[in-house]
């Protein structure tokens, strides 16, 4: 089975996450060509088009043609306490719900499934996060690794009931969510595991709906 392409967003967190390194240890932005190498890009041009991208959402600033000319978003250090708005426009920042346990008939985002939240830049979100509300998913087990997601890893999740072919998504299957990759295979909607030792997961009986595309993905040192 040959390796899928990674997410955009998956490859844009290890290149946000190695400028991160990269400006605390030296107190300079690495080069395009070390980007490539420290996020395991082969191509500099690629490295250039994604930087363009996490410039235009606001995640970084990227000057193009000027030498390491590359500088993060400020984020405040102290977010608004938990009883203030949930969203607040001058902070650029707003509380995501991490869902737990799913039970039957309560809506995905009802308040019954949160088990905690984590407070993440707008940027993060896109500009159409009040009409698409997001929440974040734990990952368990390694059926997605070859797609950079690992076990314990969090998930941004854009709610939505569709998707489009090759999309990472969020699905529920009975009362269990998943992350899987959407796919088909004789005309049939299928959920497809980036790791060889696991099989392809029908998901066209009454029981499956998407809840949603990922969008980007978090790992927590406890």
């Amino acid at each position: 089975m040959s390796r899928r392409r990674e997410a955009p967003e998956i490859v844009q967190q290890r290149i946000y996450e190695f400028i991160c390194r990269h400006l605390e240890e030296f107190g300079f932005a690495p080069s395009l060509r070390e980007i490539g190498e420290g996020a395991q890009i082969k191509s500099t041009s690629t490295v250039h088009n994604h930087l363009k991208s996490m410039s235009e959402d606001g995640l970084i600033h990227y000057r193009q043609g000027k030498r390491r000319a590359i500088s993060l978003v400020d984020i405040p250090d102290e977010p608004p306490a938990a009883d203030e708005l949930l969203y607040d426009s001058d902070l650029r920042t707003c509380d995501i719900p991490l869902i737990g346990t799913i039970t039957a008939g309560i809506p995905i985002l009802a308040e019954e499934n949160y088990e905690t939240s984590y407070r993440l830049p707008e940027a993060f979100l896109g500009t159409m996060r009040e009409t698409y509300p997001h929440f974040i998913l734990r990952v368990r087990g390694d059926s997605m690794i070859d797609a950079g997601i690992l076990d314990g890893d969090l998930v941004l999740i854009e709610s939505s009931p569709y998707a489009d072919e090759g999309d990472i998504i969020a699905a529920l299957i009975g009362n269990e969510a998943t992350v899987k990759r959407y796919g088909s295979e004789a005309g049939l909607p299928y959920l497809f595991p980036e790791n060889e030792s696991y099989d392809p997961i029908p998901f066209f009986d009454e029981d499956c709906r998407i809840l949603g595309r990922v969008r980007s993905l978090f790992r927590i040192d406890f």
